[in-house]
This record gives structure tokens, C-alpha cells and sequence, in this order.
């Protein structure tokens, strides 16, 4: 298994708990779209943008709750990922 695949299946289990916890339907279908989208596309190309995008976000959810979890592990988890596919060279 990949890691962003690993990360995909982080985000589906983040979006059930979100739902389960507090009921929140964006949660959950937040983490399901993402979730997928990291588990089943695997081009460089398409990944890069959206982890960078994702980091963004969870950034800016971070500090409007100003609480660690889950915004702020998430956004170290994807800034992570995206500097570990990042520093890799595109073309081989």
C-alpha cells in the first residue's frame, strides 16, 4: 500500500468518526470524496496539487478552531505526504 493511499483511507475513517462524533454530514462526505480520490488516483501530476491544496485547508481549519486535533494532525500528516512525493523528481 502506498502512502497516499494509507492517507486516503485516514481521511475516509477521519469523515465516519466526524459523522459519528457529531453528527456532521460535511465530514463525512468530505473524507469519503477525498478518501478516494487519494486511494484510487495515483498520477503524480493530480496528486501534488491537491495535497498542496489540502494542506491549505487544513491550515486555515486549524486556525480558526485553534485545536490540534483533528485539523492540525491533519494538516501535519499532509504537509508530510506532500513533502515526501515532492521530493521526489517528476520524471525518471
Amino acid at each position: 500500500m502506498r502512502l497516499t493511499q494509507l492517507y486516503g483511507l485516514v481521511l475516509v475513517l477521519g469523515g465516519l468518526i466526524g459523522y459519528i462524533k457529531a453528527g456532521s454530514l460535511p465530514s463525512l462526505l468530505a473524507g469519503i470524496f477525498g478518501g478516494l480520490f487519494f486511494l484510487l488516483v495515483q498520477k503524480r501530476g493530480l496528486l501534488l496539487p491537491c495535497l498542496a491544496l489540502f494542506t491549505l485547508f487544513f491550515v486555515w481549519r486549524w486556525t480558526l478552531s485553534g485545536n490540534f486535533m483533528p485539523s492540525g494532525l491533519m494538516t501535519l500528516l499532509t504537509a508530510a505526504l506532500f513533502a515526501t512525493r515532492f521530493s521526489r523528481p517528476l520524471y525518471r
